[in-house]
């Protein structure tokens, strides 16, 4: 900001809790995601879907918007559950945790934050012998190369990266050409 250096920030905003937003930013549409994920298990017959939160950033947020939104959407029958993804764990006790939130829920579906959770949370209630999807489905968001390194799976909201690049580009573009209007967010559909 101090020597004039145009600025796109690209997927979430500067971190704080309910930032306003100082600097143009392109980003997935994640409450899109959040009510397709929720919308989709919801479709499969779920009734009792959690969302995993890791950590209070917009997109975070954005998604979680969209899981509350779609829950209203499907009426009274579908109270939120909200798990956090505990921090300070090693990778391995922090899935078991996870899953021993969810199994104490009766949960039946989940929407992971993204898909390396999703992933994690599938490999532990496997090997708890949980059938996933039969007893706990689940969904991750950004489509992930890892999601496509088993068997299994992951299903996931994929957005185009190269439409969120062309979208950033176009935004620096006009910054450095001078237009000093107030930042701007742009979603880009998944």
């Amino acid at each position: 900001r101090e020597v004039g250096i145009a600025v796109v920030l690209i997927e979430r905003n500067l971190r704080g809790l309910a930032r306003p937003l100082e600097y143009d930013l392109v980003a997935a549409d994640d409450l899109d995601g959040g009510l397709q994920c929720t919308g989709h298990l919801i479709d499969q017959g779920r009734r009792r879907v959690a969302f995993l939160s890791g950590s209070p950033t917009s997109s975070h947020e954005g998604r979680l918007a969209g899981y509350l939104t779609a829950l209203h959407h499907a009426g009274a029958g579908f109270a939120p559950m909200v798990l956090e993804q505990p921090s300070g764990l090693a990778t391995k006790e922090t899935y078991a945790e996870l899953a021993d939130r969810a199994l104490a829920q009766s949960v039946d579906g989940v929407v992971c934050y993204q898909d390396y959770t999703a992933l994690g949370l599938i490999l532990e209630l496997l090997n708890r012998g949980v059938r996933v999807p039969g007893d706990v489905a689940i969904t991750g968001f950004d489509n992930l190369p890892i999601g496509k390194a088993y068997t299994i799976g992951v299903t996931t909201y994929a957005f185009s990266s190269e439409s969120v690049a062309r979208q950033a580009a176009r935004l620096i573009r006009a910054r450095v050409a001078g237009d000093a209007s107030p930042p701007v967010k742009v979603l880009v559909p998944g």
